[in-house]
């Protein structure tokens, strides 16, 4: 015997379902239309059991409002006690809603009647609770995508502006504050004393010095590191590596799109000395695992 498709923890039996369908546009060719939805939910409660005892059907009617005669009738119908359906059946999420949050809202007024929705589409027996759920994350997920991408312009306009964008000033470079109208904005300012160093590294770097011979020169002369500690190769490599130094801030650093903002302050060494000394790096990586080059 086939294998009948039904929701988890439904009990064997006819379940019993109206099915909804919606066109925007009405004319000639509605009637056909709505006949293509109503078999094409048929074919599906046919082969998974269910019994459709009514139709519901809007003409002439935008997804975008859920204002509409013949599903206000079901969703009125629905709150009625031992209404006799327990699904709700339509050819595809859209011919319910064009709006994620209008979907949730009319599966979670159902679900609250224990009253399943289900497209033939998507064609999923779940819970609504785990819908809903899963239709919030997703227009979570947008909002905050599209929170993310408003404060990255954000970042991106006070970085043109020579504003500082980060929490705390790279080494080499202290936070001063300025007047920005009736706002009190903070830019980057070279501190000549950490600069020095900086610039010291760069031309050892330069000059082919290992990220090693660095650190000990750094620490044999007394200079504390960032952390006010002693210097390692690791803590060289991220000064030397760091676009910060010739004037350049990335915006978005873990995003799919990083965004540079050139010139965002002034320059310890310039771009030339920067992508030379990263060069250098990458060379003597090579060197040291020759299976990797």
């Amino acid at each position: 015997m086939e294998k009948t498709l039904r929701p988890e923890g439904e009990p064997q039996g006819v379940v019993l379902a109206v099915g909804y369908i919606r066109l925007a546009a009405g004319g000639v060719e509605a009637e056909e239309a709505v006949e293509a939805q109503k078999a094409k939910i048929q074919e599906f409660a046919d082969l998974h059991a269910i019994k459709v005892i009514d139709w519901h059907v809007d003409v002439g009617y935008s997804g975008n409002n859920l204002n509409r005669p013949a599903l206000q009738t079901l969703l009125t119908g629905a709150q009625i006690p031992d209404c006799g359906f327990n699904m709700v059946l339509v050819s595809a999420l859209n011919r319910l809603s064009r709006r994620a949050h209008d979907v949730v809202t009319v599966g979670t007024a159902l679900s609250e009647s224990a009253i399943r929705l289900v497209s033939v589409a998507e064609s999923e027996f779940e819970p609504m609770e785990k819908f809903a759920s899963d239709m919030l994350k997703a227009m979570d997920g947008f909002y905050r995508g599209n929170q993310a991408q408003v404060t990255r312009q954000g970042l991106l306009q006070a970085a043109q502006k020579d504003y500082c964008v980060v929490a705390r000033a790279p080494y080499g470079y202290r936070k001063v504050e300025v007047d920005d109208g009736s706002h009190r904005r903070s830019r980057l300012e070279i501190d000549p004393e950490t600069a020095e160093v900086v610039r010291a590294m760069y031309d050892l770097a330069v000059q082919g010095t290992s990220l090693r011979a660095i650190a000990t020169e750094l620490n044999g002369n007394g200079v504390p590191s960032p952390s006010g500690g002693t210097w390692d190769s690791k803590k060289v490599r991220r000064i030397l590596l760091n676009p910060v130094y010739a004037g350049v801030i990335v915006i978005g650093k873990d995003s799919d799109v990083p965004f540079e903002v050139l010139n965002a302050h002034l320059k310890i060494v310039c771009r030339t000395v920067l992508e030379k000394v990263r060069e250098l790096l990458q060379l003597a990586v090579r060197k040291a695992n020759p299976r990797q080059g």
